[in-house]
């Protein structure tokens, strides 16, 4: 392999990506690995630096990577080599799948991060790497969903199609999965990505456990503490457009303009606004402050940050902000020169006569100290059956009997699917099983989508991602099923869904639909909506009522009883 002196390599700066990248490309296995260990002694000298310790000579970079190529060849000499090459544990993927690996990393206190992301092919092949250093990023989970976004962004410049996503954080997993919208910080992140996974045509996302890699080992690791203070926070921000900024130009100077009161972090705020500065030497300001406006018990302690929403990254970081105590004599806090009135109005911020600023909040609620767990020597790391189950299912490997549904057929596997439903139990094996009994179920009214659902909860004890719009459809359709074949879990997990859609045009439908199926949770969500007056007579004249006092005549005796009795009392 063609070293290249270190000395020399300091002085290249121009192209060095596209060259490295292209270098990389033309090197055989061996030479990457060499490679790669070299590089990644550079990249512990480079975060010494960071941490303002000197950093190390080329020369001293060199002499670690050969005593890691030392350690490196003792390894690979005292383990017994495989028949064929396996550079690691892969699984093949069914013919057409490719699966993105992807991992972030995050610093706290300096507010920066990263993000990598690694797509295979079904073979095992690389397809192509990414990763993105992020200056300001909101926290370990932001950058891990960072990650998945590149991973597909990634997939639709290669022309995927199908897409088997691996994340390390554990909740981006439900998150993503999940057809609810996300209520955290991350929510305009979290829809973004499940708008972009509606654009291949099949896709997985699962949890991988990652070990350490035996490089690391050489990293230097400092004990942890026995103790440690912990501050706990709540976190939101809030935007305001200022619509019509030459009509505040004439507020006089010391007077201010409210924003509408907001809820953020359980408190109750309002944005002031001084168009002309809050006070004599702030004239030719703008003036903004964050408000609280309630009064408190006790003192409130914040971090907080304002700015222009077109020169701030999505999640500003808020550790070089100083914690602001708000209390019955101190209520706000701001700035009072936010910027100059005349380099305001020549600056990309003012635009068609608006501007918009967004307010940053983090509230400390609690700040208390525990005692740090003892060093753990062994991670085991969560379960991941459900991943294993899933994978067995999406190749259809093994599988010993099709089910037809509507001309699309699903290969499944007879002992799963026993040892998960007594009705399949009895069907596959017990006594509705006819002798000489084809592979080839054929399952009536039902459709493709919702038997699909049904195998994937199944195998992994989990909903796919909803790929419609309509879930409540697609929930009252699985509910049945889940009946049908005495998946109890399932059923649960319908109903709970069902309640959330709850409305006039539906009520009268979902009851119906929970009095047939015994669902209990879901009648009683039905008639505590019905409990008001104003929509049980709306309720009364949709077509999904007309059809519940048809099937459900029971139901209907009950309900005139409630009725009866909230008019009495």
């Amino acid at each position: 392999m063609p070293f290249v002196n270190p000395d020399a390599m300091v002085q290249v700066h121009r192209d060095l990506h596209g060259w490295v990248w292209d270098w990389l490309g033309k090197l055989d296995d061996k030479e990457f690995s060499i490679s790669m260990m070299i590089m990644y002694q550079s990249w512990l000298a480079r975060n010494d630096a960071n941490g303002e310790l000197r950093i190390a000579t080329p020369s001293v970079i060199m002499h670690r990577s050969l005593a890691l190529l030392e350690e490196w060849r003792d390894a690979q000499q005292t383990r017994v080599q495989p028949e064929t090459r396996a550079v690691e544990r892969w699984q093949p993927l069914a013919e057409g799948w490719t699966k993105a690996n992807t991992d972030g990393s995050f610093l706290e206190l300096e507010g920066v991060g990263g993000s990598g992301v690694i797509p295979r092919d079904h073979y095992g092949r690389f397809v192509k790497g990414s990763c993105h250093f992020f200056t300001s990023t909101p926290d370990p989970e932001g950058i891990e969903l960072l990650a998945c976004k590149e991973a597909l962004i990634l997939a639709k410049e290669k022309d995927i199609h199908r897409l088997c996503l691996k994340s390390d954080w554990l909740g981006d997993v439900p998150k993503l999965r999940s057809s609810d919208i996300d209520r955290s910080l991350h929510d305009p992140l979290v829809e973004e990505i499940k708008t972009l996974l509606h654009g291949f045509v099949d896709h997985s996302i699962s949890h991988v456990h990652r070990t350490e890699s035996f490089a690391m080992s050489f990293a230097e690791k400092s004990s942890p503490p026995a103790s440690a203070i912990i501050a706990n926070t709540s976190r939101g921000y809030h935007i305001l457009k200022i619509d019509g900024y030459s009509l505040t130009k004439d507020t006089p100077k010391g007077e201010a303009l409210y924003s509408c009161q907001f809820t953020m972090c359980g408190y109750r705020w309002r944005i002031r606004y001084y168009p002309n500065g809050d006070r004599s030497d702030c004239a030719g300001y703008i003036s903004l402050y964050l408000v609280l406006d309630e009064t408190v018990a006790k003192e409130v302690k914040t971090q907080s940050k304002i700015c222009f929403v077109d020169s701030t990254e999505e999640h500003p970081s808020l550790t070089s902000s100083n914690v602001e105590s708000f209390n019955g004599q101190h209520r706000s806090w701001g700035r009072s020169k936010f910027i100059k009135r005349v380099d305001f109005e020549k600056s990309k911020h003012l635009v068609d006569d608006s501007f918009t600023v967004r307010c940053d909040l983090a509230v400390i609620n609690q700040i208390r100290a525990e005692e740090m767990p003892a060093p753990k020597f062994v991670s085991v790391p969560p379960s991941d059956l459900n991943q294993h189950l899933g994978d067995l299912l999406a190749t259809g490997k093994g599988a010993d009997v099709v089910f037809e549904i509507a001309g699309v057929t699903f290969a499944a596997h007879r002992w799963l699917l026993a040892s998960r439903s007594k009705v399949f139990r009895a069907e596959l094996f017990g006594s509705m099983k006819e002798s000489g009994t084809a592979d080839v179920i054929r399952v009536d009214d039902m459709e493709p989508q919702v038997f699909r659902a049904l195998l994937c909860f199944a195998y992994t004890d989990s909903l796919p991602v909803d790929e419609t719009k309509e879930e409540d459809a697609m929930c009252q359709h699985l509910l049945v099923a889940a009946d049908r074949y005495d998946l109890k879990r399932l059923k649960l997990v319908c109903e709970e869904k069902l309640c959330k859609y709850i409305d006039v045009s539906t009520v009268g439908t979902i009851l119906a639909l929970a009095d047939q199926h015994r669902c209990d949770g879901l009648k009683n969500a039905c008639f505590h909506f019905l409990s008001s007056p104003t929509n049980m007579t709306a309720a009364l004249a949709t077509d999904g009522f007309q059809h519940l006092s048809r099937s459900c005549p029971s139901v209907m005796i009950q309900l005139i009883a409630m009725s009866s009795l909230s008019h009495s009392a």
